[in-house]
């Protein structure tokens, strides 16, 4: 669950479900520090702004523009920045 521990290889279709631990750990992460269900919202709200070949760094920034514009309208606390910084630090990004 960590970005050291990357898979770039063929298998798994290139890593697809070996590498899901990074991001799934970063919303446990998330979800510890402002509830899963204000992650989940952040979570949503990102998704629909990605596309398929997103990478992690991709994912990353997406997710921390849209944490700001929720926190700026009072849809999640503002320790949410924070705690998914912290969160993707914890993984490597």
């Amino acid at each position: 669950d960590h970005m050291k521990d990357y898979y770039s290889g063929s298998a798994d279709n290139y890593g697809v479900h070996i590498n899901s631990g990074i991001p799934n750990k970063v919303f446990y992460l998330v979800s510890v520090a402002i509830t899963t269900r204000k992650a989940g919202l952040l979570w949503f709200e990102t998704l629909k702004k990605l596309s398929s070949e997103a990478t992690f760094r991709q994912f990353k920034a997406t997710l921390l523009k849209t944490a700001k514009a929720l926190v700026e309208r009072k849809q999640l606390p503002a320790k949410t920045i924070l705690s998914t910084r912290q969160a993707f630090s914890a993984v490597g990004l």
